[in-house]
């Protein structure tokens, strides 16, 4: 993985020093041996030719014949050998530079009367190491050939040679061939430290893509599995949110499909009896011809939707071809992987969440534990919502219980009478048919009408009748109203719950009695005429009959 930036890099460049400027090779020198032989070659070369002038100045003073010759032709060549080494062709300048250090040396043999065998054994050897470091094998090997060659060369310039010339050729042969096989094993050794370096530095371009695709390969992954979290997180907070379960099932079905990329996704519920699953909710136009017409699959026996019901575990077919179990539907004919989730609450199997994908190996082990997961938050919100509606139903039972309950004991309480009482400026006046009361308050504007309700339930009206000299009623009064009825409602509730008690306290309180006088006696005509005796003080009861007969065939 690299890290890019658009802001331009930032260049420190140090000046070069003046020497370097004189000495730098060629641009198109790219070999790094190159580069320092022609390196070092420039500035050996500038250093001859400064101190060859020098010298030749110096000895023009003392010797102006000889001084030209014996060192004006080396500065020239060392000069000449400079500026060929500063082009592409270095190693041309080289040789010349090594050219001319001989050169040198020999002219100062002839122009000098310098001593043959020293001149030959310094100033030959001292060319040919600086030739080894600036040549390549097969020049030093020439000039060291053209050495002997000199040599021999001079006798026939009138120049006698030393009785040991032989000797010292052979030093010099030994020496220029000595030192070009140790440079060229010495430039073999950098050619392989070369090839080493260039291995070394392939294979770590190597690693450091390899790392980088590594890099990038875990980055997808971490991104991939990143959006799979968030995208079963928003759909397990969407499936919270929702009260409805038809809501819920389209929403699921829709959400997964289009985060996750699948082109099919299904929920089974089971049915009441757990044997089979019935199709209710898909994301394809497949699975809607599916919905039309009801499709169901047994569990234990029917492709792997069945199956994963069956096992309660998931069942996930990579290629639905090679998979046994897999049942071909002519309504999603262009499955090629599959996935079935059970949805468990509670440990009961109350669904399974069918997934289907257009591509083989579509599913990860990170795409079973997301999923896995987001599953079972999903049954979680299907056993709340079904919970839910079954406490909403047996809240409305009851309350619609509550309601009878209450209705019939008000009918007891009343008897089918109105009761209720008006407060004029004339005094309190108890409300009857015939007193003429529903015309003054029906269709009237003037008459604010309050419900008397007590849970849900109607008992009666509070009705408030305007001067006509005064403004309507205000929002405020309403509300005043609505709270005193309100409290109305609940104080009547309570005094009918209280007589309901007493009335309760008071029977219980005479069968207490009547059990109590019964027990004081125990002959039986003494029994039966107390008992008819105590029922006839019983309210509303103007005779009282008691019979005992097991011949209940005489009573008929």
């Amino acid at each position: 993985m690299t890290l890019e930036t658009n802001k331009p890099a930032i260049q420190v460049s140090s000046p070069v020093p003046w020497w370097e400027r004189m000495i730098i090779p060629n641009a198109s020198i790219t070999n790094l041996s190159e580069q320092r032989q022609a390196r070092l070659s420039a500035g050996m070369a500038l250093v001859i030719f400064l101190l060859s002038l020098i010298a030749g100045i110096i000895d023009y003073r003392v010797k102006p014949d000889s001084a030209l010759q014996t060192f004006g032709i080396p500065a020239f060549m060392s000069l000449l050998a400079y500026i060929i080494i500063r082009t592409k062709y270095s190693f041309v300048g080289n040789s010349l530079l090594v050219f001319a250090i001989c050169t040198s040396v020999y002219l100062n043999i002839i122009a000098n009367n310098l001593e043959i065998s020293i001149g030959l054994l310094f100033g030959i050897p001292f060319s040919l190491t600086i030739g080894s470091a600036i040549v390549s094998i097969w020049p030093l090997l020439i000039i060291t050939v053209l050495n002997i060659t000199t040599i021999m060369v001079l006798s026939s310039l009138g120049i006698r040679l030393p009785n040991d010339i032989n000797l010292i050729i052979g030093i010099i042969t030994i020496y220029g061939f000595t030192l070009a096989f140790i440079n060229n094993f010495r430039k073999n050794i950098e050619v392989k430290q070369i090839l080493d370096l260039r291995i070394i530095n392939k294979e770590s371009i190597i690693t450091r893509t390899n790392i980088q695709a590594l890099v990038e390969q875990r980055t997808q992954a971490l991104d991939r599995r990143a959006g799979r979290l968030e995208s079963a997180a928003m759909v397990a907070r969407a499936a919270t949110e929702i009260r409805d379960l038809n809501d819920l099932l389209n929403t699921v079905t829709r959400q997964v499909s289009e985060r996750f990329g699948f082109y099919h996704v299904g929920i089974f519920l089971t049915d009441a009896d757990n044997r089979k699953l019935n199709l209710v909710a898909a994301s394809s136009r497949g699975g809607q011809k599916m919905l039309a017409r009801r499709h169901q699959l047994a569990i234990g026996r029917e492709g792997i939707v069945g199956f994963a019901a069956a096992q309660k575990r998931p069942r996930i077919a990579q290629s639905v071809e090679a998979d046994v179990v897999f049942l071909n539907n002519p309504d999603l004919p262009t499955t090629r992987s599959e996935m079935a989730l059970p949805l468990s609450a509670h440990t009961r199997l109350i669904g399974v969440l069918d997934i289907q994908s257009e591509e083989e190996n579509a599913f990860t082990n990170e795409d079973l534990s997301i999923l896995q997961t987001m599953t079972d938050q999903i049954a979680m919100a299907i056993e709340n919502i079904r919970l839910f509606e079954q406490s909403r139903t047996a809240l409305r039972l009851m309350e619609a219980t509550n309601t009878e309950t209450m209705n019939k004991a008000w009918q007891n309480k009343l008897g089918g009478q109105v009761m209720g009482f008006t407060f004029t400026p004339l005094g309190i006046e108890a409300v009857t048919p015939d007193n003429g009361l529903d015309e003054i308050y029906n269709n009237n504007d003037r008459v604010l009408k309050i419900p008397i309700t007590i849970k849900n339930m109607e008992i009666g009206t509070i009705s408030l009748l305007r001067n006509l000299n005064e403004s309507r009623w205000t929002e405020t009064e309403r509300e005043m109203a609505q709270g005193i009825a309100t409290q109305l409602g609940l104080a009547l509730d309570n005094a009918r719950l209280l007589e309901e008690a007493q009335s309760r306290a008071q029977r219980e309180q005479t069968i207490n009695e009547f059990s109590s006088l019964l027990s004081q006696s125990l002959d039986i005509d003494t029994m039966l005429q107390k008992a008819v005796k105590e029922i006839y003080r019983m309210p509303q009861v103007s005779q009282v009959s008691l019979f005992i007969n097991p011949d209940q065939e005489n009573l008929k």
